[in-house]
């Protein structure tokens, strides 16, 4: 499934939407408006980053799997690794790469990963974007992982529990936060570092 496709697929769960027509201006529309709202919720979702204080601005932490639409590291100088370069401002540290962790908690990717102190993502598309990130992150790794939206959304509790349930794979060491601003929610879980 492409990055696209997935990024559509979110926004019908968020929006409860049953029937649509890919090509209609209306629903070209509300997609286009949701993903602008998105990108102005991300700025709760980073003022919670940054209040855990935790540093995700720099090139030192690598944002996974995400595109131009729903990034929250392109205004930043943090590396994003993606398979979906398209969009993106070349200022940033863009690495076109997949991106694996396997069951032993190694990491799969053509990135220099020496230079990467933390991997990021939030809103996952599914489950198996974060696959094996508790076990990198319980072998000493260090991650970030969470979840914003509106508060009307129709999933939030769909992407709350599945936060839920990748805590309770985590050993101790991690914080987490949660806040409401504006009717946006967000959550965030990060190894404790």
């Amino acid at each position: 499934m492409q990055y696209l496709d997935k990024l559509l697929e979110q926004f019908i769960k968020a929006e409860n939407i049953y029937q649509y027509d890919y090509n209609s201006q209306e629903f070209l529309k509300r997609f286009s408006n949701w993903v602008i709202k998105r990108e102005q919720q991300s700025r709760y979702y980073m003022y919670l980053i940054l209040k855990m204080g935790i540093n995700v601005v720099n090139s030192d932490a690598a944002e996974i799997g995400k595109t131009s639409f729903d990034s929250i590291a392109k205004n930043y100088y943090s590396t994003i690794i993606t398979e979906n370069i398209f969009g993106f401002n070349r200022k940033n540290r863009i690495i076109d790469s997949t991106f694996k962790i396997d069951d032993n908690g190694i990491i799969h990717t053509k990135a220099d990963m020496k230079k990467i102190n933390r991997i990021m993502t939030h809103n996952p598309y599914s489950i198996n974007d974060i696959k094996n990130w508790n076990i990198y992150h319980n072998n000493g790794g260090n991650i970030l992982i969470g979840i914003y939206g509106d508060t009307d959304d129709y999933d939030i509790d769909n992407k709350k529990e599945q936060l839920e349930q990748f805590k309770s794979k985590l050993n101790d060491n991690y914080i987490e936060e949660e806040i409401t601003l504006c009717n946006t929610y967000c959550k965030v879980l990060a190894t404790h570092k």
